[in-house]
């Protein structure tokens, strides 16, 4: 009986001394063909060859940075939309993580098995963003077809897009002045501005350029209505379309006096397609990338005098491609 038992011991013993033998080298041969990983936190940790995440590797073109708010990539896999990942585009266009760090060549290890991913979508998103739920602010996009995609910015076509504006203050007492930016006719019967209706996740706004400081005309939907917000415009209502008149509530450190003069020749009126979560724009308070409509303040313009805005629909938009790399 002694000896039974003792041959069962060392039976045992080696059992567990060759499971050990068999979970070292396999985690050798981890190491070896690159399934040790490091965690965001720089700590290592193995990734079994069975369970190795495929690669999705983004390249990018146009997508200039955010001041506020940053990108998250998301991909449909099995019907369901799951993020790939957060980050920022530098000046330079590199692709960051949120702590500043490059990620090498714009690859992003995904979990889920991409060989079923049909789309991918790109979004703008809120600083301190923690749930897994995209906003509708969709800045690219596109289908995968043999494991890559053409993305885009495909959320409205701005190529029919046009418009004019003129210069007076109707909300003054003194409605011929040349600190007022409107997009509207000569008797403001008729809206001046020429746009597709905003589309999910964006809004319009409009902007005055003024030695370098950007002045909000404020946001809409519609063209043919008036916009958000008069917080710079007197006492009298203006007229039922997008427009302000820059003569109270001055902005903090201005390097110029206020009301400003727009009729120095430098100053630049702007209409762009900002992105819109919640009523709000969370990339911040300056001009987003898609100014599609812009045109220069001729010097000593004249007030009741429509102006023409000039068409960029191509330049400005951004694009990529999406390839999944085992």
């Amino acid at each position: 009986m002694s000896f039974l038992k003792n041959n069962f011991t060392r039976n045992v013993a080696i059992f567990f001394f060759g499971v050990a033998i068999v979970f070292s080298l396999l985690m050798i041969w981890d190491f070896f063909s690159g399934n040790y990983k490091k965690t965001s936190q720089g700590k290592g940790t193995f990734i079994s060859s069975a369970t190795t995440p495929k690669t999705l590797k983004l390249s990018l073109e146009k997508l200039a940075p955010l001041d506020r708010g940053h990108f998250e990539g998301w991909i449909l896999v099995d019907g369901k939309e799951v993020s790939f990942g957060k980050f920022q585009v530098d000046s330079k266009g590199k692709i960051r993580d949120l702590g500043g760090e490059e990620i090498l060549d714009g690859k992003f290890q995904v979990s889920q098995d991409l060989s079923k991913a049909s789309k991918i979508r790109i979004t703008i998103e809120p600083d301190g963003d923690s749930n897994d739920i995209p906003t509708q602010s969709v800045i690219l996009e596109g289908e995968f077809s043999d494991g890559q995609s053409q993305i885009s910015f495909f959320a409205v076509d701005l190529a029919s897009s046009s418009g004019k504006y003129i210069l007076e203050t109707p909300t003054d007492t003194k409605k011929d002045g040349t600190a007022g930016v409107w997009f509207t006719n000569l008797d403001a019967s008729a809206a001046s501005l020429n746009l597709p209706k905003a589309p999910t996740g964006f809004k319009y706004e409009a902007w005055v350029s003024h030695q370098g400081i950007a002045l909000s005309c404020g946001r809409f939907s519609d063209s043919a209505r008036p916009d958000e917000s008069a917080k710079f415009s007197g006492k009298i209502a203006g007229p039922p379309y997008p427009g302000e008149d820059f003569l109270v509530n001055a902005p903090k450190n201005l390097p110029f006096k206020f009301p400003p003069d727009l009729v120095d020749g430098a100053s630049k009126v702007i209409v762009s397609l900002e992105p819109d979560f919640l009523d709000q724009d969370q990339t911040g308070d300056k001009p987003f990338q898609l100014q599609f409509l812009t045109g220069m303040i001729p010097e000593n313009a004249k007030t009741q005098t429509l102006y023409d805005l000039i068409l960029d629909s191509t330049t400005i938009i951004p694009g990529g491609i999406a390839k999944i790399e085992n």
